[in-house]
């Protein structure tokens, strides 16, 4: 229940705002160390499944705080390879480094040319926690031979 709260609290500026949603504004899922390094991938699919969904970003984007909606920092994309289409992918890219943003706290990335944003991300010394934290305890669901304890299984007990 705390996790969906988190996740609505994090998705409800993008409503307000009538800021749609994209896919092709790809962050880190689990977020950013604040002194490490932060690049968003602009995507525009050439080939493949998802071609129909072009996508040409403006020649600035922001990052926005996703409480305050305050613009925290923009720059302009830097387009990858000389603009040619990656084989695998299909997709032309343009990397978004904003590696200068260190204030912890919840944004988003958006492109006000095309009023486009991310899915929400953190930025904390921590982002990584919980991620490493799941996955050890995948190792403790899939023993064999020993009872999974409600103490450490939750509702995946024994």
């Amino acid at each position: 229940m705390k996790t969906l709260i988190i996740f609505l609290a994090l998705l409800l500026p993008a409503f307000l705002c009538g800021q749609t949603l994209t896919e092709n504004i790809h962050i880190d899922q689990f977020g950013y160390k604040p002194d490490g390094q932060k690049v968003a991938i602009l995507s525009n699919p050439q080939l493949g499944y998802n071609a129909g969904q072009t996508y040409v970003p403006g020649t600035s984007i922001s990052v926005v705080d996703n409480q305050t909606l305050q613009t925290v920092f923009s720059a302009a994309p830097a387009q990858w390879n000389g603009g040619n289409t990656h084989g695998q992918s299909g997709d032309r890219v343009w990397w978004f480094d904003f590696s200068q943003l260190t204030n912890p706290g919840d944004y988003y990335v958006y492109d006000p040319a095309n009023n486009l944003r991310s899915y929400a991300f953190r930025i904390d010394d921590n982002v990584y926690s919980d991620a490493l934290r799941q996955s050890t305890r995948a190792f403790y669901y899939q023993r064999c031979g020993v009872a999974k304890t409600v103490l450490h299984g939750g509702v995946w007990h024994d």
